[in-house]
């Protein structure tokens, strides 16, 4: 997206003819919902001459202006991507009018068992899934991986070294905003 190709042609003083400017140009990112809203991407619509710093500043200027005007939504920020999220608030009204979404997704016991062991322990290659899981889980792995609910990393140093992570869809499934929203294992009593 080129601002400048943005601007109508110069006319009379309306509000209409004004240059786009840094936070209005991230706030129409964010709300047609661009799939990967970073820095870099910014950047890179915005003009490569605006600096990290003056982006960040603006997106903490929308994030601001949403909560002063106590909008529905807000600016989030995981793992370097910024997104329009419904707040928390509003989950029961979204839930509420369009339904709580599709159950796509059906996973047998041992999936979801051996995707836990990867949630709570990312990264982690196959080989100590096993150890913990204590039978072979490539199979369900590889289910996890069709689903798009785990990815895989490959170490730098080694790139025949697997390891699985996590999704966003999975976050999204679970209706997690980030990892750090897991139940935390000793939350638990059993009995």
């Amino acid at each position: 997206m080129n601002p400048s190709a943005a601007t109508p042609p110069a006319k009379a003083s309306t509000a209409s003819s004004h240059e786009p400017t840094v936070r209005s140009v991230i706030e129409a990112c964010l709300f047609v919902g661009e799939p990967a809203v970073t820095i870099a991407r910014l950047r890179e619509i915005l003009r490569n001459d605006i600096t990290d710093q003056r982006i960040e500043l603006a997106i903490g200027e929308v994030k601001h202006m949403y909560d002063d005007q106590q909008r529905p939504y807000e600016v989030t920020h995981q793992e370097g991507v910024y997104r329009l999220s419904l707040r928390a608030e509003f989950e029961k009204l979204r839930a509420k009018t369009y339904g709580q979404g599709p159950k796509e997704i059906k996973l047998s016991q041992e999936a979801i068992e051996v995707l836990s062991v990867v949630a709570y322990h990312q990264p982690i290659e196959e080989r100590e899934v096993n150890e913990i899981y204590e039978v072979p889980a490539g199979p369900y792995l590889k289910q996890l991986l069709r689903h798009e609910l785990l990815a895989v990393e490959r170490d730098a140093e080694n790139p025949k070294v697997v390891h699985y992570i996590t999704t966003a869809r999975f976050l999204s499934l679970f209706q997690l905003r980030r990892l750090a929203d897991l139940p935390r294992i000793e939350t638990f009593s059993l009995k």
